[in-house]
């Protein structure tokens, strides 16, 4: 086993541990929750853009809002 086996595991021991804890809080549902509903309104928002507005500048333009937004 190498160093980088030994940082995975502590690493994904860690990650199992924090899952535990949001789960023995309640919150693990909640975040599931808030991420379905904003995955939904992305997609409901997608829909109502016009199709003749995908063009490559209008994707930049977003590509370049959710980046800013991001920060």
């Amino acid at each position: 086993m190498t160093d980088d086996d030994d940082d995975d595991d502590d690493y994904e021991g860690a990650v199992a541990r924090g899952l535990e804890q949001l789960r023995k809080l309640g919150i693990e549902e909640q975040l599931w929750e808030v991420s379905r509903k904003e995955i939904a309104q992305e997609v409901a928002n997608y829909k109502l853009v016009d199709p003749e507005s995908t063009s490559s500048s209008y994707l930049q333009r977003l590509a370049s809002s959710l980046s800013v937004q991001s920060l």
